[in-house]
């Protein structure tokens, strides 16, 4: 083999047969340029013997190389983060379901104490004397509510129109 000059040198004191000797040996430095395991400025040196369009093919195919790992990565790491989103809104959905369903209860058990004469139901008067209490008025403060016209309120949950929930 001639070398710039025409330096005669052996295959196996060139860089390039270093590099790209075989197949494998192509596949490797194609490996350790995209990750850092090798400087691919000395891969496009040990090509110039061959010419120009080989260090610019090769230095193309690297970068696309390089691109395709980059959008891999992005892609793995995307798919994380929306799967651990979705994980957390759903917690969210769930944490908020059981929440209601404890207030649901909750409210129940306050309504069962308004009902002196345990009838199941409550007068006007039952819910206006209940929410004078104030362990009651704490508990629905407690639950994201405030009641400050009782008579609106129970004209509202009254849907029978009858002065009973």
């Amino acid at each position: 083999l001639e070398y710039e000059g025409g330096h005669s040198l052996g295959a196996d004191t060139l860089p390039i047969c270093t590099f790209f000797g075989s197949l494998g040996a192509s596949i490797l430095t194609m490996f350790k340029t995209v990750y850092g395991g090798l400087l691919w400025g000395e891969v496009v040196d040990a090509l110039e013997v061959v010419g120009i369009a080989y260090q610019v093919l090769f230095t193309a195919c690297l970068v696309c190389v390089s691109c395709l790992a980059l959008n891999i990565v992005t892609a793995i790491v995307m798919a994380i983060t929306t799967r651990a989103r979705s994980r957390m809104v759903e917690h969210r959905i769930n944490d908020e379901m059981r929440t209601r369903q404890e207030d649901i209860l909750t409210l129940r058990d306050i309504f069962w104490e308004m009902n002196i004469n345990k009838t199941g139901e409550i007068t006007k008067d039952q819910l206006e004397l209940a929410c004078q209490d104030i362990q009651i008025d704490a508990l629905l403060t407690s639950m994201g509510l405030r009641i400050f016209d009782v008579e609106r309120i129970f004209d509202l949950i009254d849907a029978t129109h009858k002065g009973v929930v």
